[in-house]
């Protein structure tokens, strides 16, 4: 993402809305909440290292949602290397990968944070969600039914068979 793009809190929280589910968890909880890697990769169980490497990656597909691009494809062999200076220029204001789009979204946390429960009040109120969740209503007291009808009906057991002791 270019420096000069200072992108607002609501299309910072629609970015955010677009990134697959585990990256807008780890950046919310590291970037909006706060917490830190380490503190995040004892939450996720695993090592300070890999959790710098999912937010490095967080933070690629956060600039490229901004700008509506293909997000930055880093060797596997740099990834480590660029985690590190990610999480460094995060802590003390270093240019770095990644870094511009997750500054920005440090920034605007409490901004970004009334965004999206506002888009999640919406999303929850809409007629979608409501027809969504009755089906799943419907489907889980279907299979209920199913579940009731055929126990109720099904064949009786034979009967145990006995077998004579043998002489």
């Amino acid at each position: 993402m270019p420096p000069a793009l200072s992108p607002t809190p609501a299309e910072l929280a629609r970015a955010l809305r677009a990134l697959p589910p585990r990256e807008a968890a780890l950046l919310r909880r590291v970037l909006l909440e706060g917490q830190g890697v380490e503190a995040c990769a004892g939450l996720y169980g695993s090592s300070p290292e890999a959790l710098a490497v999912h937010l490095l990656r967080a933070c690629l597909a956060l600039e490229a949602a901004l700008v509506a691009a293909a997000p930055v494809r880093v060797p596997d062999a740099e990834e480590p290397r660029w985690a590190a200076r990610l999480v460094r220029a995060l802590e003390g204001g270093r240019v770095a990968p990644g870094a511009v789009g997750a500054r920005h979204l440090k920034q605007h946390a409490a901004a970004v944070r009334a965004e999206l429960a506002a888009a999640e009040e919406q999303e929850l109120r809409s007629p979608q969600h409501r027809r969504n969740e009755w089906l799943r209503r419907l489907a889980v007291a279907l299979l209920l039914a199913l579940t009731a009808w055929y126990t109720l009906h099904r064949p009786p057991e034979p009967p145990a068979r006995v077998s004579a002791p043998r002489r």
